[in-house]
Protein backbone atom coordinates (compact mmCIF):
# COMPACT_ATOMS: atom_id res chain seq x y z
CA UNK A 1 0.00 0.00 0.00
CA UNK A 2 2.88 2.51 0.54
CA UNK A 3 3.47 2.49 -3.30
CA UNK A 4 -0.18 3.31 -3.50
CA UNK A 5 -0.02 6.54 -1.33
CA UNK A 6 3.70 7.34 -2.65
CA UNK A 7 1.49 7.36 -6.72
CA UNK A 8 -0.95 9.21 -4.86
CA UNK A 9 1.18 11.87 -3.23
CA UNK A 10 3.49 12.19 -6.55
CA UNK A 11 0.03 12.63 -8.50
CA UNK A 12 -1.30 15.17 -6.16
CA UNK A 13 2.28 17.30 -6.16
CA UNK A 14 2.04 16.90 -10.11
CA UNK A 15 -1.56 18.76 -9.62
CA UNK A 16 -0.13 21.39 -7.82
CA UNK A 17 2.30 22.09 -10.32
CA UNK A 18 -0.08 22.24 -12.86
CA UNK A 19 -2.78 24.14 -10.89
CA UNK A 20 0.38 26.32 -10.12
CA UNK A 21 1.89 26.97 -13.76
CA UNK A 22 -1.89 27.57 -14.65
CA UNK A 23 -2.60 30.40 -12.50
CA UNK A 24 1.04 31.50 -13.22
CA UNK A 25 -0.19 31.37 -16.90
CA UNK A 26 -3.51 33.02 -16.35
CA UNK A 27 -1.48 36.05 -15.01
CA UNK A 28 0.62 36.36 -17.45
CA UNK A 29 -1.24 35.78 -20.32
CA UNK A 30 -4.87 36.26 -18.84
CA UNK A 31 -5.53 39.56 -19.50
CA UNK A 32 -4.87 39.16 -23.34
CA UNK A 33 -6.80 35.98 -23.30
CA UNK A 34 -9.46 37.15 -22.80
CA UNK A 35 -9.48 40.47 -24.65
CA UNK A 36 -8.73 37.85 -27.16
CA UNK A 37 -11.87 36.43 -26.55
CA UNK A 38 -13.68 39.05 -25.92
CA UNK A 39 -12.41 39.60 -29.51
CA UNK A 40 -13.34 36.56 -31.34
CA UNK A 41 -17.41 36.77 -29.54
CA UNK A 42 -17.28 40.40 -31.33
CA UNK A 43 -16.22 38.90 -34.34
CA UNK A 44 -18.44 35.86 -34.17
CA UNK A 45 -21.70 38.26 -33.43
CA UNK A 46 -19.88 40.69 -36.27
CA UNK A 47 -20.37 37.61 -38.62
CA UNK A 48 -23.80 36.69 -37.75
CA UNK A 49 -25.30 39.91 -38.25
CA UNK A 50 -23.49 40.29 -41.64
CA UNK A 51 -24.43 36.89 -42.65
CA UNK A 52 -28.33 37.87 -41.43
CA UNK A 53 -27.99 40.82 -43.79
CA UNK A 54 -26.61 38.90 -46.62
CA UNK A 55 -29.02 36.24 -46.51
CA UNK A 56 -32.25 39.30 -45.98
CA UNK A 57 -30.75 41.39 -48.99
CA UNK A 58 -30.50 37.94 -50.67
CA UNK A 59 -33.97 36.69 -50.19
CA UNK A 60 -35.15 40.67 -51.09
CA UNK A 61 -33.42 39.95 -54.93
CA UNK A 62 -34.25 36.75 -55.18
CA UNK A 63 -38.12 37.86 -54.61
CA UNK A 64 -37.71 40.83 -56.99
CA UNK A 65 -36.17 38.59 -58.99
CA UNK A 66 -38.75 36.11 -58.86
CA UNK A 67 -41.56 38.56 -59.42
CA UNK A 68 -40.45 40.32 -62.54
CA UNK A 69 -39.69 37.13 -63.88
CA UNK A 70 -43.00 36.31 -63.29
CA UNK A 71 -44.68 39.60 -64.17
CA UNK A 72 -42.71 39.29 -67.79
CA UNK A 73 -43.70 35.86 -68.12
CA UNK A 74 -47.45 37.12 -67.77
CA UNK A 75 -46.42 39.72 -70.24
CA UNK A 76 -45.22 37.29 -73.01
CA UNK A 77 -47.86 34.83 -72.18
CA UNK A 78 -49.95 37.59 -73.08
CA UNK A 79 -48.48 39.05 -75.55
CA UNK A 80 -48.83 35.25 -77.15
CA UNK A 81 -52.66 35.33 -77.09
CA UNK A 82 -52.48 38.47 -78.48
CA UNK A 83 -50.62 37.13 -81.57
CA UNK A 84 -52.50 34.06 -81.43
CA UNK A 85 -55.75 36.28 -81.67
CA UNK A 86 -54.76 38.11 -84.77
CA UNK A 87 -53.27 35.05 -86.48
CA UNK A 88 -56.75 33.55 -86.44
CA UNK A 89 -58.41 36.75 -87.34
CA UNK A 90 -56.27 37.39 -90.24
CA UNK A 91 -56.90 33.35 -91.07
CA UNK A 92 -60.61 34.07 -91.04
CA UNK A 93 -60.26 36.98 -93.39
CA UNK A 94 -58.35 35.45 -95.52
CA UNK A 95 -61.15 32.88 -96.03
CA UNK A 96 -63.42 34.87 -96.01
CA UNK A 97 -62.09 36.77 -98.68
CA UNK A 98 -60.57 33.57 -100.51
CA UNK A 99 -64.41 32.72 -100.25
CA UNK A 100 -65.47 35.70 -101.84
CA UNK A 101 -62.98 35.62 -104.33
CA UNK A 102 -64.25 31.92 -105.54
CA UNK A 103 -67.95 33.33 -105.64
CA UNK A 104 -66.81 36.34 -108.12
CA UNK A 105 -64.98 33.98 -109.86
CA UNK A 106 -67.99 31.50 -110.12
CA UNK A 107 -70.31 34.87 -111.68
CA UNK A 108 -67.99 35.87 -113.70
CA UNK A 109 -67.42 32.39 -115.18
CA UNK A 110 -70.98 31.88 -115.41
CA UNK A 111 -71.50 35.54 -116.85
CA UNK A 112 -68.93 34.78 -119.18
CA UNK A 113 -70.79 31.69 -120.32
CA UNK A 114 -73.72 33.74 -120.93
CA UNK A 115 -71.88 36.40 -122.53
CA UNK A 116 -70.26 33.39 -124.99
CA UNK A 117 -73.67 31.71 -125.79
CA UNK A 118 -74.98 35.39 -126.74
CA UNK A 119 -71.83 35.92 -129.04
CA UNK A 120 -72.20 32.41 -131.03
CA UNK A 121 -75.85 32.75 -131.12
CA UNK A 122 -75.34 36.40 -132.91
CA UNK A 123 -72.34 34.83 -134.35
CA UNK A 124 -74.95 32.37 -135.70
CA UNK A 125 -77.75 34.89 -136.76
CA UNK A 126 -75.41 37.07 -138.74
CA UNK A 127 -74.30 33.80 -140.74
CA UNK A 128 -77.58 32.75 -141.53
CA UNK A 129 -78.21 36.22 -142.62
CA UNK A 130 -75.33 36.93 -144.77
CA UNK A 131 -75.76 32.95 -146.13
CA UNK A 132 -79.72 34.33 -146.91
CA UNK A 133 -78.02 37.95 -148.34
CA UNK A 134 -75.90 35.51 -150.18
CA UNK A 135 -78.23 33.13 -151.89
CA UNK A 136 -80.89 36.26 -152.53
CA UNK A 137 -77.98 37.78 -154.28
CA UNK A 138 -77.12 34.98 -156.24
CA UNK A 139 -81.24 34.05 -157.41
CA UNK A 140 -81.23 37.62 -158.55
CA UNK A 141 -77.90 37.64 -160.51
CA UNK A 142 -79.24 33.99 -161.63
CA UNK A 143 -82.42 36.05 -162.80
CA UNK A 144 -80.62 38.45 -164.34
CA UNK A 145 -78.21 36.24 -166.28
CA UNK A 146 -80.99 34.21 -167.07
CA UNK A 147 -82.96 37.23 -168.25
CA UNK A 148 -80.21 38.43 -170.49
CA UNK A 149 -79.64 34.87 -171.86
CA UNK A 150 -83.39 35.15 -172.91
CA UNK A 151 -82.54 38.96 -174.58
CA UNK A 152 -79.48 37.32 -176.38
CA UNK A 153 -81.04 34.14 -177.45
CA UNK A 154 -83.97 36.22 -178.73
CA UNK A 155 -82.21 39.09 -180.13
CA UNK A 156 -79.48 38.48 -182.40
CA UNK A 157 -76.60 40.46 -180.84
CA UNK A 158 -73.61 40.64 -181.70
CA UNK A 159 -70.59 39.00 -179.38
CA UNK A 160 -69.40 42.28 -178.58
CA UNK A 161 -72.56 43.36 -176.41
CA UNK A 162 -72.54 39.84 -174.76
CA UNK A 163 -68.88 40.17 -173.82
CA UNK A 164 -69.60 43.73 -172.70
CA UNK A 165 -72.91 42.75 -170.47
CA UNK A 166 -70.64 39.57 -168.87
CA UNK A 167 -67.89 41.91 -168.08
CA UNK A 168 -70.00 44.51 -166.36
CA UNK A 169 -71.96 41.54 -164.45
CA UNK A 170 -68.79 40.21 -163.68
CA UNK A 171 -67.35 43.85 -162.20
CA UNK A 172 -70.91 43.83 -160.09
CA UNK A 173 -70.28 40.25 -158.43
CA UNK A 174 -66.32 41.58 -157.35
CA UNK A 175 -67.92 44.84 -156.55
CA UNK A 176 -70.68 42.89 -154.12
CA UNK A 177 -67.95 40.82 -152.56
Amino acid sequence: MSSNVDTVTSQDASNEALNELEQLRLLVFGQAKQALDSRIDKLSQLLAQETQTLQSNFDERFSALERSLNKQHESMLTQINDLANVQESDKAELMQSQNNMLSQLEMAENASKDDSTLIHKRIDDEVTKLEADVDKATLEILEKLEQVTKELSGSKTDRKKLALLLSTMASNLDADD
